[in-house]
């Protein structure tokens, strides 16, 4: 279907922002210029079809139907500068992350002291683990027969950056390879106890029932020994001289599973193992698009969750917060979901055709 912008305007005009349009309206919102767009590329790009680039501020209404009311509420939000929660609501979008999920960011080593710029936000990863396991042939422990759950299980508590460091100049790989998304491997900080372990240390795990189901990657395929030396190093450092006391090996590993203890599992998730849902409805199961990054296979079967949270001032986890586009949401990793799929399907164990029993020992790791 073609649509003329000028009967768009028009329409808008008539019916002087009818009643839905009004109780919109929220003012000029002269920071968001991702949602205006002037009148000649408005017409160019409505005119080859009403789409999701029309006013740039999500790519996610491609992927539904656009229906009149919506159109009109778009034309007057693109047309006349101003932002109105009903366009946005009928469109079903949500503030612009325009290349969500599609672009791959690195961290740098050392980086708190390398940056000199001390980490403010948390990541909190967590795998679905039917679908993880389905796109790794089974092979982890985690992946037997009578170990596999239909839960999110622990990946890993992340130090991150909202605002990466000293992104720009040339990319390579489709991401910004100069710049630093979240520090990693750090270096032991002149603070840290001398009675504590710097090195990786099991004797620092939970180890109880608990461990285990919140974190069989952890429990039985040894994964805390590669988060804590890569992201837990760096929850030592709040500021970059490593003076100010962050977390120890075993403060970082209790805050961590509290975390991951505390959220659970979402009952929508529950609801929808073994079936597919819509990518918003799963979205919204975690507060909304901008509350988390969902990772799908290519066959858009979930495979991870990230939420983001605030780091204290003493280098706590505090309240969840929006995901940053740049660096969680535009993440290839983290985000392929959204990129990809309309509706994401929700494995369950015996979907993922994973049957190799394994014994579980108590502790094991």
């Amino acid at each position: 279907m073609t649509i003329d912008p000028r009967s768009l305007l028009a329409s808008a005009h008539a019916a002087r922002f009818d009643a839905k349009i009004k109780a919109g309206w929220t003012g000029r919102n002269e920071r968001d210029i991702s949602t205006r767009r002037d009148a000649a590329t408005m017409a160019q790009e409505t005119d080859a079809g009403v789409k999701a680039s029309a006013c740039r501020s999500s790519r996610r209404p491609a992927r539904r139907r656009v229906n009149e009311m919506a159109v009109v509420a778009l034309a007057a939000t693109c047309w006349f500068g101003f932002e109105t929660v009903d366009a946005r609501r009928l469109l079903d979008v949500e503030p612009a992350c325009a290349r969500a999920g599609e672009r791959t960011h690195d961290g740098c080593e050392d980086g708190v002291r390398a940056k000199q710029t001390a980490f403010d936000m948390w990541e909190l990863a967590r795998s679905w683990t039917p679908g993880f396991c389905a796109t790794t042939r089974c092979k982890q422990r985690e992946c037997a027969a009578n170990a596999l759950t239909p839960k999110l299980t622990l990946h890993g508590l992340w130090p991150s950056y909202a605002t990466p460091v000293g992104v720009g100049g040339s990319r390579r790989g489709g991401g910004d390879r100069d710049g630093c998304y979240w520090p990693q491997n750090c270096a032991k900080p002149a603070w840290y106890p001398e009675d504590e372990a710097w090195r990786f240390d099991a004797s620092a795990l939970p180890n109880d029932d608990e461990f285990e189901r919140v974190a069989p990657a952890w429990s039985l395929d040894g994964l805390g020994e590669h988060e804590w030396s890569k992201h837990g190093t760096c929850a030592a450092w709040i500021d970059t001289q490593g003076r100010q006391r962050g977390m120890t090996q075993r403060e970082f590993y209790n805050a961590t599973f509290a975390l991951a203890e505390r959220l659970g599992t979402p009952d929508a998730l529950d609801r929808a193992t073994g079936s597919d849902v819509d990518l918003r409805e799963l979205q919204d199961a975690f507060g909304g698009p901008s509350k988390v990054a969902l990772g799908c296979s290519r066959s858009c079967e979930l495979v991870q969750v990230v939420q983001c949270f605030k780091r204290t001032a003493d280098g706590g986890v505090g309240d969840a917060e929006d995901c940053p586009c740049v660096g969680v949401r535009d993440s290839r990793y983290d985000n392929s979901c959204e990129h990809s799929c309309a509706r994401v399907s929700i494995l369950s164990p015996s979907q993922t055709r994973c049957h190799r029993p394994t014994l579980i020992v108590a502790g094991g790791r």
